[in-house]
C-alpha cells in the first residue's frame, strides 16, 4: 500500500516537473535577443512560485521513501532470521541423517541463496524509492539553477528598473542602482587565460 501511494506521488511530481521544464524551454534567449523580456520574467516568476509550492510534495516523498526503506529492512531481517533458522536445522539434519553427495556444496548453496534474498530486497524496494527521491531532488535543483541563470544572466535591465518603480522603490534608489551599472565591464577566464575587458549590457549582479 505504501509503495503504491509512493509511486502515485512520483507520477504527480514527474508530470509537474515535465510541465515546468516545458515552460522554461518556451523562454527563448538567443544571441540576437539576449534580453529577458517582461513577459519572460513573469513566466519565470510563476515557475519559481510553482516550484516553491511543490516543495512540501518533495518532503512528503522523502517521508514515504523512509517508511518504505524501514519496511523493506524489517522484511529483509525477518526473512534472514527465518532463513538462518531453517539453514541451521538443515545442517543438523544433514549431519545426522543425510549422506554426503559428491559434487554438491551445501554451504556454498546456502550462501548463494542468502545473496539472492538480500539482492531481491535491496534492489527492488528500498533502493528504488531512494533513487527516485534523489532523482527528483536533482531535477528540482537543476530547474532552480536554470531559473537563476536566466534571471541573473539575461534580464533586460530596463525591465528591471520598471519593475522596481512598479513595486514602489523610490526613484532616487533606482537611479543609484542604475548608475552603478553604467559602463559596467568585466573579464572572464577562458581556456585558463583572462580575456580582454568587455562591456556587460544584460543581467544583474547577484546580491545587488
Amino acid at each position: 500500500m505504501e509503495n503504491r501511494e509512493f509511486q502515485v506521488l512520483c507520477n504527480n511530481i514527474r508530470n509537474f516537473l515535465n510541465n515546468l521544464t516545458t515552460e522554461l524551454k518556451s523562454i527563448n534567449i538567443n544571441e540576437q535577443n539576449i534580453n529577458l523580456s517582461e513577459n519572460h520574467l513573469n513566466t519565470i516568476t510563476s515557475i519559481r512560485e510553482k516550484l516553491r509550492s511543490y516543495q512540501p510534495k518533495l518532503l512528503e516523498l522523502s517521508d514515504r521513501a523512509d517508511r518504505i526503506c524501514r519496511a523493506s529492512s524489517t522484511a529483509a531481517l525477518t526473512m534472514n532470521q527465518i532463513f538462518m533458522t531453517h539453514s541451521s536445522q538443515l545442517d543438523i539434519n544433514d549431519s545426522v541423517n543425510t549422506p554426503v553427495f559428491t559434487g554438491y556444496d551445501h554451504q556454498n548453496q546456502l550462501s548463494i541463496n542468502q545473496n539472492e534474498i538480500n539482492n531481491l530486497q535491496t534492489e527492488t524496494i528500498g533502493s528504488k524509492a531512494k533513487r527516485q527521491l534523489n532523482e527528483f531532488r536533482n531535477e528540482f535543483n537543476e530547474i532552480n539553477q536554470q531559473i537563476t541563470e536566466k534571471v541573473f544572466d539575461s534580464i533586460d535591465r530596463i525591465t528591471l528598473w520598471k519593475l522596481r518603480r512598479y513595486y514602489g522603490v523610490p526613484e532616487k534608489a533606482v537611479n543609484i542602482i542604475w548608475n552603478s551599472y553604467d559602463g559596467f565591464n568585466c573579464k572572464i577566464v577562458h581556456g585558463r587565460q583572462l580575456t580582454d575587458t568587455f562591456d556587460v549590457n544584460t543581467g544583474v549582479r547577484q546580491g545587488c
